[in-house]
């Protein structure tokens, strides 16, 4: 009886948590789509390297720097914090060690690298057309991680 509940609680969490994924994906679209628009190439979706993993990977229009991209996403209307500004100081490291094992790779070592975030606001599904808010909000912060 009590491994049913406990089942059914983490099933529960399972389709919550699957549910932010989904936005997640909407919302590296969505950055994917804004970068194009600005001339960037996306180059990779989900970069896995042994540091972790990477939500885009672009060249600038140019094709001289490498962009390593954080997509932080949020339903639109939610509370709190832009979702750009959950970018923490621990989340900042890890991206900065991120790019640096890019420049291990030999494909890669001859080009300059950068880190941007993107935040963007997805619209809530059923109510969007009534207020305007049919399609994300992008916001783009080129270089907003340093060392």
């Amino acid at each position: 009886m009590i491994l049913r509940r406990v089942s059914r609680r983490v099933g529960r969490r399972r389709a919550a948590s699957s549910s932010g994924g989904r936005s997640g994906r909407r919302g590296e679209s969505a950055a994917a789509r804004h970068l194009r628009g600005l001339g960037y190439r996306v180059v990779g979706r989900n970069v896995q390297t042994r540091a972790g993993e990477i939500d885009l990977l672009a060249r600038t229009p140019d094709g001289g720097t490498l962009v390593v991209v954080e997509v932080k996403t949020r339903m639109a209307g939610a509370a709190g914090l832009a979702p750009e500004r959950r970018v923490g100081s621990s989340k900042q490291r890890k991206l900065l060690q991120l790019a640096r094992s890019l420049l291990r790779q030999p494909r890669y070592r001859a080009a300059g690298v950068r880190v941007d975030v993107v935040g963007v606001d997805l619209p809530v599904p059923g109510w969007r057309a009534w207020v305007g808010l049919d399609r994300p909000t992008v916001r783009h912060y080129p270089d907003a991680v340093r060392a």
